[in-house]
């Protein structure tokens, strides 16, 4: 769009009237836009008598906000379309509805009189005007005009740093390494061919299911999802199946009974569906994203732009081929013996139950052998010091000089570390760090360890189909069994790679056996939409919410650069004695993802530290939550809703963390200490003071002091959850859970959920591997049942 387009030349979302849409910009322009006219070359005041205008750096090496591209939201492209998609189809419909009431109120006539001192319209202000109404705005005595304008600047904040053109090169911010020509002009991995997969559609059949077209697939065992719990499952399952105790193939017709026949003639054995796509190394895959933007548009839920209905908790989920283990941070903790031993607490509580599981499914020997096996695949190691990248080494060192308990945290990657470091944060977007499936280097996500092995097996044939949403499973009410799936698929590009949305149809999957793995959001959704009833299910949603504290520091850190997340601070994660407190961990600083939670203050306040990027680090609290949300469907459209707010308990937990990592901070050396919470104090180090200890320190104490007294309510700071859990929990009986300690869903023959959905509880450390554990767990199960004829 060019500059003399008006904003309103670009249609808004059909949830917000014209007029709502135009108050939206003059925010945005506000928030984010380029600065004022008498703004000096270096971002700041030409004024000498303004005090900022003294305060600013003369040394040239400084970053200023100048350097930044001055490109106002209201006429990027870019910037418009995203925004528009955001409140049209991302955010949920409960949350556009609630931003159009707000913008209603800021932004007429009447409303700007009350809550804008002016009578003027917001829409028709200059920015530098509307900027002054909103700090007001977040100092407002009304709760839901700070809640407004907190979740608004969020998501406006984000999408200005994924959409300004040349923002990444001014912040020195390389982008994602790019693939190799070959690879890029070829559009698929250079796979041997018995790892390339044929077209499952076209060897379906076409049939006609409840009044609809479809294409009819068969296979013996239906897996829902490829993340970290489906793709242990399917592994663990052929494994079982295909060792001494496989009889030879046998149970094949064990499982497909009368449709054996039919099956075997081109057909999978175990199919796996996902939603999203499959990206390079993995077969028919298309190329990972060249740019942050549009990699976190491809790989995540909702591109990255997804929250509760509430609008308390930006969430982050996986929805690519590997789900969560494609997109994480290479995290390999295993779950505390204290939470295990809570989960057992809680197995046991049935009595007919108890003397079975009180001496602890989860502190047997076999948990720790299915433990012991998943990291085998996933080739985990442990980091040594010089693997550790700035922010981690600054928790090591800073843990170190305080007391601090702290730990290294093993890595799911293979070949070396420093082979990995070009990786870096932007592993969140799909490892780069190797070429093919089967290479000794990279990320080992479920995909790589588990699916790769498995695909060209002759005794067990594997297939992957991606682009397939699954809308609910197909229980036959007579026998209470499952038989299959109804959803969605998306047929082959014609280029070759990856599925296309445009050629979506129907699809109906036939299959003896149908595992959920669809995450703790959607497993529930589909349960539910499948008529299942259970008090438990969609409940006990746990998301480990965790805020952000960003420093400064007087060298280069390079935040994008080496393995994202390899310690983590465990001091303060028992601070009830039952096992909730938080972690204090590193976090992913791509610009888009670490820089939008940085406190806005005003426009120019806001970019000065934008700017400051490659000096600018990010470390997270991490909550172990003793409080639940719930998951719904829409009764008329089936859509998913997810509801939580972070408790007072658990933000109360959340803020001892943050005092704890200031001090760490403090002691180790930064200049700047902030946390994601609006009217919050930023501490400066005084460059003419003698450095002393945090504590003999006045300027911090004081800093911390105000922390306390400003809070972490919801109206004001930033939370975000990227682990979800417990929403299928597992339990010895439907009193007290979904599944039982087998995986089976209660009152359902032959369907069952693999995957974080069942966990107890939070797990307290980040998920993959308790979730690959029950995978292997469940997969072992599943075996014995479908050999013993009952499942």
């Amino acid at each position: 769009m060019s500059s003399d387009q008006t904003p309103l030349s670009f249609a808004g979302p059909s949830g917000l009237s014209e007029y709502q849409w135009a108050t939206l910009l003059a925010i945005s322009d506000a928030l984010v836009g380029p600065l004022s006219a008498d703004a000096g070359a270096d971002g700041a005041s030409s004024d000498p008598a303004d005090p900022s205008a003294q305060e600013a750096s003369s040394d040239p090496s400084e970053p200023r906000s100048s350097v930044l591209p001055q490109c106002r939201p209201s006429e990027t492209r870019e910037f418009l379309e995203l925004l528009k998609d955001t409140f049209e189809t991302r955010v949920p419909p409960r949350a556009t509805k609630e931003l159009g009431i707000f913008l209603s109120i800021v932004g007429s006539t009447v409303g700007s009189v009350i809550f804008n001192g002016t009578s003027t319209p917001l829409s028709q202000l200059g920015p530098r005007d509307v900027e002054g109404i909103i700090k007001g705005w977040y100092g407002s005595r009304l709760k839901p005009i700070r809640m407004g304008i907190k979740a608004t600047s969020i998501i406006v904040r984000a999408i200005w740093l994924r959409t300004c053109p040349g923002l990444a090169a001014a912040l020195g911010y390389p982008g994602p390494p790019v693939p190799t020509a070959a690879r890029a002009e070829a559009g698929h991995d250079p796979a041997p061919p018995s790892l390339v997969e044929d077209d499952l559609l076209a060897k379906g059949k076409a049939v006609v299911y409840e009044g609809e077209p479809a294409i009819e697939i068969r296979t013996g065992v239906l897996v829902i999802g490829s993340g970290s719990g489906g793709t242990a499952f399917t592994h663990s399952l052929i494994q079982r199946l295909t060792a001494g105790k496989g009889e030879g193939g046998a149970w094949k017709s064990k499982l497909y009974g009368s449709a054996s026949a039919e099956v075997e003639q081109g057909m999978p054995d175990i199919l796996v569906v996902e939603r999203g796509k499959k990206y390079l190394p993995h077969p028919g895959g298309v190329p990972l994203a060249k740019t942050e933007g549009q990699g976190i548009e491809d790989v995540m839920e909702s591109g990255g732009i997804m929250t509760t209905e509430e609008s308390s908790i930006s969430l982050i989920a996986g929805s690519t081929w590997g789900g969560g283990s494609r997109i994480n941070w290479s995290a390999c903790l295993r779950t505390d013996r204290m939470v295990r031993e809570e989960w057992t607490r809680h197995m046991s509580r049935d009595r007919k139950q108890r003397r079975k599981w009180e001496d602890g499914m989860f502190m047997s020997d076999e948990w720790q052998d299915c433990t012991e096996a998943v990291e085998s695949r996933l080739k985990v190691q442990t980091p040594r010091l010089e693997d550790h990248n700035r922010a981690n080494r600054v928790l090591l060192d800073g843990a170190r000089r305080l007391g601090y308990s702290c730990r290294a945290v093993p890595q799911n990657i293979s070949g070396t570390f420093e082979s990995h470091k070009p990786c870096g944060a932007n592993c969140m977007i799909g490892c780069r760090g190797h070429d093919r499936v089967d290479a000794d280097a990279g990320k080992m996500s479920g995909c790589r360890a588990f699916l790769g092995p498995l695909y060209g097996q002759a005794e067990v044939v594997v297939k992957g189909l991606d682009g397939c949403e699954v809308e609910r499973v197909i229980i036959d009410k007579n026998t209470n069994r499952v038989e299959g799936a109804w959803g969605w698929v998306n047929s082959k590009s014609e280029s070759g790679g990856g599925s296309d949305p445009a050629t979506r149809q129907r699809v109906l999957i036939k299959a003896s056996l149908v595992v959920a793995s669809a995450g703790s959001f959607h497993s529930p959704a589909l349960l539910l939409r499948s008529g299942i009833k259970n008090p438990h299910l969609g409940r006990n949603l746990r998301l480990h919410p965790t805020v952000i504290v960003h420093s400064q520091w007087k060298e280069e850190v390079r935040p994008w650069e080496g393995t994202i997340l390899t310690t983590a601070i465990t001091e303060c994660d028992n601070l009830d004695g039952m096992g909730h407190g938080v972690k204090i961990e590193a976090m992913n600083m791509l610009p888009s993802f670490g820089m939008a939670w940085v406190p806005w203050e005003g426009n120019s306040e806001w970019k000065e530290r934008v700017a400051r990027y490659r000096y600018t680090m990010g470390h997270i609290v991490l909550c172990r939550d003793r409080d639940t949300g719930t998951i719904t469907v829409d009764p008329a459209t089936g859509r998913l809703q997810v509801s939580y707010v972070p408790s007072p308990f658990d933000r109360a937990h959340t803020m001892q963390g943050v005092l704890a990592l200031s001090k760490l901070l403090h002691a180790m050396g930064a200049l700047e200490i902030s946390m994601n919470t609006v009217g919050a104090p930023v501490w400066r180090r005084d460059p003419s003071a003698e450095k002393v200890d945090w504590s003999s320190d006045d300027s911090f104490l004081s800093f911390l002091e105000n922390m306390v007294k400003v809070g972490n309510d919801l109206d004001r700071t930033g939370y975000g959850s990227a682990h979800q859990m417990g929403t299928c929990r597992m339990a010895t009986s439907p009193s007290h859970g979904v599944v039982d300690p087998n995986g089976q869903v209660y009152g359902v023959k032959g369907l069952y959920v693999a995957d974080a959905s069942v966990f107890p509880s939070a797990s307290g450390v980040n998920p993959m591997l308790t979730t690959m554990t029950f995978g292997e767990w469940i997969g072992r199960r599943v075996a014995t049942r479908i050999l013993s004829n009952d499942f």
